[in-house]
């Protein structure tokens, strides 16, 4: 073989190598790409457990893409996981649905379960203190012995609830459906029970003061708004008791003539006192929260 044939030779095997180097070093780089793609399509995957409050055991776990603890909670109750002493707490779960979930003995302090729907939840014993139950939907579920202290049920529908030995402390109720709940605790009135005692009133921007008698029927539900089925009227004035006036007509839902020295009815009387705004005459004991309806 010349010299000048082996040296085409020799640069023909030179470049095939050369070929075969980079052909080889794509590979690897497009490997290297599927591998960080797969990696970050995992990544991007979010895992999110529930675990027990009391022993710290897994009871349910989820995996997805922009998962959240909503989304995990609901596809447990979904896969009818037991979800008994769930630590849940400060958990964001505005408008889940949580249908039939066993949450029994779970904590649920400070949770947002606004518009939520735990109809038929199983939450006896469950720690909802200082719980959003906004707008929540309670219909047939069991709060029987759960803590509510300073939740917020504002609204909620307690429909068939459960309510027995509930702790209700100074718990949020304005607007809730306590007609039909079943085994409602004690709740106090907010007016005296016996004797008479003087209220307040504010009828078209004037402050009506009234005397309650000793024999007039009173309620209150769960806010500081009372209602009773007569009161006599002591005086009538600005806000700022003055300029006094003998008489004024408040035209809302019943026309009623508030006169001084005199007695007013209410057009009926409605016995439930759940009912804060049925039939009767309305008052508050304090004159500010009068001032201020």
């Amino acid at each position: 073989m010349s010299n000048g044939l082996f040296t085409v030779c020799l640069n023909l095997i030179k470049k095939d190598i050369v070929m075969n180097k980079v052909k080889n070093e794509k590979k690897s780089i497009l490997s290297k790409i599927k591998s960080f793609i797969k990696r970050r399509i995992v990544t991007d995957k979010i895992k999110i457990i529930i675990k027990s409050r009391l022993t710290g055991d897994i009871l349910f776990e989820y995996e997805k893409e922009n998962n959240s603890l909503k989304d995990t909670l609901e596809e447990a109750v979904k896969k009818h996981a037991n979800l008994r002493y769930a630590d849940l707490r400060y958990a964001d779960l505005k408008g889940a649905y949580l249908y039939g979930a066993n949450l029994l003995g779970a904590d649920l302090r400070y949770a947002n379960l606004e518009d939520a729907n735990l109809k038929d939840a199983d939450l006896k014993g469950a720690y909802l203190d200082g719980a959003y139950l906004i707008n929540a939907y309670l219909n047939n579920a069991n709060l029987n012995n759960a803590y509510l202290i300073c939740a917020n049920l504002a609204g909620a529908d307690l429909i068939n609830t459960n309510l027995a030995s509930a702790n209700l402390a100074s718990a949020t109720l304005v607007g809730a459906d306590l007609v039909s709940a079943n085994n409602i605790p004690y709740i106090p009135l907010v007016c005296p029970s016996d004797g008479e005692f003087t209220a307040w009133k504010k009828v078209d921007g004037k402050l009506v003061q009234l005397l309650i008698p000793a024999d007039a029927r009173r309620s209150s539900a769960t806010t500081n708004r009372c209602r009773c089925d007569k009161a006599k009227v002591v005086a009538i004035t600005d806000i700022d008791g003055r300029f006094p006036v003998d008489s004024i007509t408040c035209n809302t839902y019943v026309k009623t003539e508030y006169r001084v020295g005199e007695y007013v009815y209410p057009d009926s009387w409605d016995d439930n006192r759940w009912k804060e705004c049925s039939h009767g005459i309305h008052f508050f004991i304090n004159k500010r929260d009068a001032i201020n309806y």
